[in-house]
């Protein structure tokens, strides 16, 4: 199933991290996603965030609305809901069959702290990539590259654990943070030591001899956005 929509339209920022908002993101993502079925499109617009607003105008709200409605027509069951906090912002995340649809369907409303919507997205359910190695045990004996105490914000074999798991390239990667209470950083996370875990020493997951072409003083990546899963496990 393929829904022909611009993502950049979509996800506008779904991703952010200052402090946790106090909201029942569910409630109000339930009466986001009833605003946007039953067509009432100026309400749900007045409630935009003013970054969402810059990136999606009323006009094209109504294309994107008309478009899905052509495409898998009214939702037919719901099989799921969730909240994931990301810091300043909660997304509510539903998983839903629609009439006309060929598969199951991903809506997921952001709201930051304010209860205004920052990010709008359906999209096909993403599926875990294939791999002969769900139970492969490591025959030699590893260790975690890190000390201390590590959230788990993402990890695991299945979706649920871990989303990183749709893709080939990523089908066992693992999202680790620094937490602080609830925060992951100081101020407003716009910089790399703003993070509890920038500075942390790395190590090899067991000896080892380095790669060749491995090399230190390329630039630093911009911090990252993560969307924070429904309780995960902490490692120590």
């Amino acid at each position: 199933m393929r829904l022909a929509v611009p993502a950049a339209l979509l996800l506008v920022s779904l991703l952010a991290l200052p402090a946790r908002a106090a909201l029942d993101a569910k409630a109000e993502g339930r009466a986001a996603v009833a605003l946007f079925y039953a067509g009432e499109l100026d309400s749900l617009y007045a409630r935009f965030a003013p970054s969402m607003a810059s990136a999606m105008s009323l006009e094209q709200l109504r294309d994107f609305r008309a478009g899905i409605e052509m495409q898998l027509g009214p939702e037919a069951q719901v099989y799921r809901e969730d909240v994931a906090p990301a810091d300043s912002v909660q997304v509510y995340l539903r998983r839903a069959r629609f009439e006309r649809g060929q598969g199951i369907v991903d809506v997921a409303v952001g709201f930051d702290a304010a209860a205004r919507i920052t990010g709008l997205l359906l999209r096909p359910a993403a599926v875990a990539f294939p791999s002969d190695y769900l139970d492969y045990v490591p025959k030699t004996r590893l260790h975690l590259p890190v000390a201390g105490e590590w959230f788990v914000a993402w990890g695991g074999r299945t979706l649920e654990e871990n989303y990183h798991a749709s893709t080939r390239d990523q089908r066992f990667a693992l999202d680790l943070l620094v937490m602080d209470g609830d925060a992951t950083h100081v101020d407003d996370g716009a910089h790399n030591s703003d993070y509890f875990a920038y500075g942390r020493p790395v190590t090899a997951l067991t000896s080892a001899t380095s790669p060749s072409h491995m090399r230190n003083g390329r630039s630093q990546c911009a911090p990252p956005s993560i969307v924070m899963p429904p309780p995960a496990t902490a490692s120590s």
